[in-house]
């Protein structure tokens, strides 16, 4: 199981984006908007396109349920078709816009737009830069994650690299050492990821640690988290794993889905506290409860594959399937198992190749072999040794070994 880094999903390589995206021709104008100041009234979106917006959020959300990534694609391709046209016209100010922009990147995911992507990111990101810092405002807290979060899946799509490559991070970064200075203990976060990564400033982890360190102490639950993540790979700190799990647990306790998750896997691997899958379990029920996608799959394994309780694989599915629409790939894949080989469902040949299908779209490996073997075997589908060697080559092009050991049994190169 793996342990995440970065307890929010926010990066300075997203707040940096803007800068870079902004600057292309087909980037649409937007106005500038002074860091803090907010107008009396919260001007709202026209009618017409305030009502586009709702109906795109409601068709968006049926198209998220469908199984059918092709029927997906074209669906949100005809709901971007829809806000399109107002993407080049923004005249209304960042807070405003950003409810356009959270429906078309919503859109853009379940379309695959590698095209608008970047652009996509970028806006959702610039509302960050522009807002009011997060304080004590729970619900602006949230969203301003909730947009970052947003604009790394939009990132994901498109070469993260190449992108970033290209960005100037400095005034983004002294623009956090200000706001850090003055105790915004969000912008203290951002700092810490600033020093991780290297982004504006020479990667530094001791530098990422007191900075993680000092929102930690201002009450900062994800700083904790990361500060854990530290101390439990001996990043700028002296590894002690028995310090991770103590600032994992009191993240957690604070409210940190990922800290709980991390605690899992902690006590999954016997790793600062004695191995204890039972407790694994119950920090990673935890997770799941707070919303945290890798959790929900972790509780599904540990019925599936009864760790830490009574093996059940009927239980299992609802946690698959609530990861699964999250976004998650082995979730998807393990659905498609399920139907494949009637664990927990009953056996459906087509279920189980429209869930491969699925989590193969979304980057699962493991998926794209076991397309590969329905090829070869004729399950569900016509047999075509021809397209189980062209699935077994695109996992071994993402290192999965089973399908290096499929291509060599059937005397393919995997190139």
């Amino acid at each position: 199981m793996r342990i995440s880094k970065l307890c929010k999903t926010a990066t300075v390589a997203l707040l940096a984006m803007a800068c870079t995206a902004l600057a292309q021709p087909e980037a649409p104008a937007m106005p500038e908007t002074p860091r803090g100041v907010q107008s009396e009234e919260r001007p709202v979106l026209p009618a017409r396109v305030a009502a586009q917006v709702r109906q795109a959020e409601t068709a968006l959300d049926a198209i998220a349920e469908l199984i059918d990534t092709e029927k997906q694609k074209e669906q949100a391709t005809g709901v971007l078709a829809l806000l399109r046209p107002h993407l080049g016209d923004l005249s209304w100010p960042d807070a405003v816009a950003g409810d356009l922009w959270r429906a078309a990147g919503r859109a853009v995911l379940l379309a695959q737009d590698r095209e608008l992507a970047p652009l996509a990111a970028a806006m959702m990101t610039r509302f960050t830069i522009g807002a009011e810092p997060a304080g004590g405002d729970e619900d602006a807290r949230a969203q301003r994650m909730a947009d970052l979060e947003l604009s790394d899946r939009l990132l994901a799509l498109t070469n993260r690299d190449a992108v970033l490559e290209q960005t100037d991070y400095r005034d983004v970064v002294r623009q956090e050492f200000i706001d850090a200075a003055a105790g915004d203990v969000l912008q203290m976060y951002f700092l810490a990821i600033s020093y991780d990564d290297g982004m504006g400033v020479p990667e530094d982890d001791a530098a990422a640690v007191v900075w993680y360190r000092k929102a930690a102490e201002l009450g900062d639950a994800d700083a904790m988290c990361s500060l854990a993540y530290m101390y439990d790979f001996g990043e700028g700190v002296e590894q002690d794993h028995v310090k991770a799990v103590e600032l994992y647990r009191e993240s957690a306790e604070m409210g940190s889905a990922q800290a709980a998750m991390n605690l899992g896997v902690s006590y999954e691997n016997g790793e600062g506290v004695e191995l204890d899958l039972v407790r694994a379990l119950g920090w990673f029920r935890r997770a799941a409860d707070g919303g945290n996608v890798d959790g929900m799959y972790a509780v599904g394994n540990a019925y599936f594959f009864g760790e830490g309780t009574e093996p059940d694989e009927v239980a299992a599915m609802p946690w698959y399937r609530r990861a699964a629409a999250e976004g998650h790939a082995d979730a998807m894949a393990s659905i498609g198992f399920a139907y494949a080989m009637a664990r927990g469902v009953d056996r459906d040949d087509d279920e189980a190749m429209a869930w491969y299908r699925r989590a193969a779209n979304a980057g699962s490996p493991t998926a794209m072999v076991n397309i590969g073997i329905m090829y070869e075997e004729g399950q569900g589908v016509a047999r075509s040794r021809e397209r189980a060697i062209e699935w077994y080559q695109r996992a071994a092009s993402e290192g999965n070994v089973s399908a290096l050991e499929y291509l060599d049994r059937l005397g393919v190169d995997p190139n």
